[in-house]
């Protein structure tokens, strides 16, 4: 019989393994843009964007944020609102002593950003869950918009390394404008959606207490992944040595 202290441990090992097989089948899928390439007569490929576009990205800035505005909360309660008798400070924040540290109250702003203890928790005050994953889904797209724009990733960017590589997308002109309104079809979708459903893994992530956090899994992925396709390339350029001078090797 399994006790029922190994069942929270027996759920958050479920969580992780669905959600490992479900960030797995996530990281390769991919949209796929046909290019030719000019300077080798026209050889035909395609450019491979993920559907996870920003990765993990926004979810690590989220956290950040979230875990400053802990920070500063908790140290501005104990100087300003030690006893919780500030009416307006306790909308902000407002705390109580535990064996475990400093827990929030309900009512105030850090309660709702907080992210509830399990399915239980969630039970019993749903409103503080929905606020918290409403709030940290929101953050997350809001992040993902912002880091595609200021990293290079934005379709203008993308189109104008595809015209420097030589690289043009059969039927339209070799201009980086045609390319860059080509690649809006697809960039700020896939921004959009890979920064909603990161947020919504991490959400989950949290709420079944899943081992190593979703944002640990999904890193994890990455670099499983580039190790995997590090790999595969070496071995195709040792098969064939003639390509190493198309990749400049």
């Amino acid at each position: 019989m399994v006790r029922p202290s190994a069942l929270p441990d027996l759920t958050g090992l479920a969580a992780t393994v669905v959600l490992f097989a479900a960030l797995l089948y996530l990281e390769n899928m991919r949209i796929e843009v046909p290019v030719a390439a000019s300077r080798y007569g026209g050889l035909r490929t395609k450019i491979p964007f993920k559907f996870l576009y920003v990765s993990n990205v926004p979810v690590i800035l989220v956290s950040a944020l979230l875990a400053d505005i802990h920070i500063f909360s908790r140290l501005a309660w104990a100087r300003l609102n030690p006893d919780n008798s500030n009416p307006w400070f306790n909308l902000i924040a407002m705390y109580r002593a535990t064996e475990a540290g400093l827990e929030p109250l309900p009512g105030c702003l850090v309660y709702y950003l907080s992210p509830p203890s399990g399915i239980m928790a969630v039970m019993e005050d749903p409103l503080r869950f929905v606020v918290h994953a409403l709030t940290f889904i929101a953050l997350s797209v809001a992040f993902s918009i912002a880091w595609v724009e200021t990293s290079g990733m934005d379709p203008r960017s993308q189109a104008q390394q595809l015209v420097d590589a030589q690289l043009v997308v059969p039927g339209f002109r070799r201009s980086a404008r045609v390319l860059a309104s080509l690649l809006e079809r697809y960039i700020p979708v896939l921004t959009i959606v890979s920064g909603l459903v990161v947020g919504l893994i991490a959400v989950l992530s949290n709420l079944f207490g899943v081992l190593g956090t979703g944002i640990g899994l999904l890193l994890m992925i990455d670099i499983i992944l580039q190790y995997q396709g590090l790999i595969m390339q070496e071995r195709i350029l040792e098969m064939y040595p003639a390509l190493r001078r198309l990749v400049g090797r």
